[in-house]
């Protein structure tokens, strides 16, 4: 847990400090709408920029996995899509009119208790943006008695780019239970212009035209559980060959599955108490489409009507090379595993 809070706090640091923002002060009749609901606040002018001439003043957020291994995400940048430097144009994410919200309701829970929920909503409004960040992976070298000998150099894991990133009308609810920790339930909907990731210059994937509608990852009845759980983890001492054995704490993402009861009170419309009709229960379920599928990793054996063999394009402009439609994440878990070194 404590590698969490560190992640986050690392993380509201980097937006802290580094973000650019235009802020106006309210007026009177601003302040006289102010109805305690929540917090709203939007931004005229935002960007980030954490890269540096001297890589040892360049901003980073270091992440330890857990005792043998550590990532470092390097060279943030985020902007209003289109703009190339530090100093463009920043972006407009709400308005005062549609701002992103935050506010802690409380709610009842389908055991019947009650408890506060932090919710965020994002405006539908905001513009696009490009974020490009490098990500390195440092494995963490131990000796024959499972001490620490000596830590190699970081090595470069991904590079990371999206181009014309969307992030409106999501909602995000969390909350915490003593049984099962952090509980979130998600509705998200992403649109992406072009994400481009690059481990070297013979391992590339781009991916064109990515669009997301309404990706629902937990519910109050289903929800999203963080956790934190003794695993096995397996590291090669240094000077030796044989795996050694070690249990760790890591993070876990479950979606449990649906009881009878639960399932009843997930598909019944709140509106009138009704179970939801296909066409109503449709429109909460997931879309997920992709124009264009790339991926460099061998050498191009061939052309078919002028297109690498290894891309994926449709032959009608019109279409895409993937439609999902119709899509539920009904259950799932996730545990989070180290590779031996």
């Amino acid at each position: 847990m404590n590698t969490i809070k560190s992640l986050f706090l690392l993380s509201s640091l980097a937006v802290t400090t580094t973000a650019i923002a235009e802020l106006e002060p309210f007026t009177d009749d601003d302040l006289s709408n102010i109805n305690g609901a929540g917090i709203s606040f939007y931004t005229d002018n935002l960007s980030l920029d954490t890269t540096s001439d001297d890589p040892d003043k360049a901003g980073k957020i270091v992440i330890n996995t857990n005792e043998f291994n550590e990532i470092t995400l390097k060279n943030l940048q985020i902007n209003k899509s289109g703009t190339t430097t530090k100093y463009s144009e920043g972006a407009s994410i709400g308005s005062l009119e549609n701002p992103l919200t935050f506010r802690i309701v409380e709610k009842v829970m389908p055991d019947g208790q009650r408890r506060d929920v932090a919710i965020l909503d994002m405006p539908e409004n905001a513009d696009a943006l490009d974020i490009r960040y490098d990500s390195y992976f440092r494995p963490i070298l131990v000796d024959e008695n499972g001490m620490r000998s000596s830590t190699p150099n970081e090595r470069l894991f991904a590079q990371m780019e999206l181009e014309g990133t969307h992030l409106n009308g999501s909602h995000i609810e969390l909350w915490a239970t003593e049984e099962e920790g952090i509980s979130l339930a998600t509705n998200l909907s992403l649109e992406v212009d072009s994400l481009n990731i690059s481990a070297d210059s013979d391992s590339k994937a781009s991916i064109k035209g990515l669009k997301l509608t309404n990706l629902r990852n937990g519910s109050i009845f289903q929800p999203l559980h963080l956790r934190i759980v003794e695993e096995p983890s397996y590291y090669l001492p240094e000077g030796t060959s044989e795996l050694q054995m070690k249990m760790v704490s890591t993070l876990q993402l479950e979606v449990a599955p649906l009881t009878p009861e639960l399932a009843t009170l997930l598909y019944t419309n709140p509106e009138d108490d009704e179970l939801y009709s296909a066409e109503e229960y449709r429109t909460t379920l997931t879309d997920i489409s992709i124009q264009q599928l790339n991926f460099k990793n061998q050498q191009i054996t061939g052309y078919l009507d002028g297109i690498p063999q290894y891309a994926f394009i449709p032959q009608n402009p019109n279409e895409n090379v993937m439609d999902i439609q119709g899509m539920e994440i009904q259950s799932m878990r996730v545990t989070f595993h180290d590779l031996p070194y």
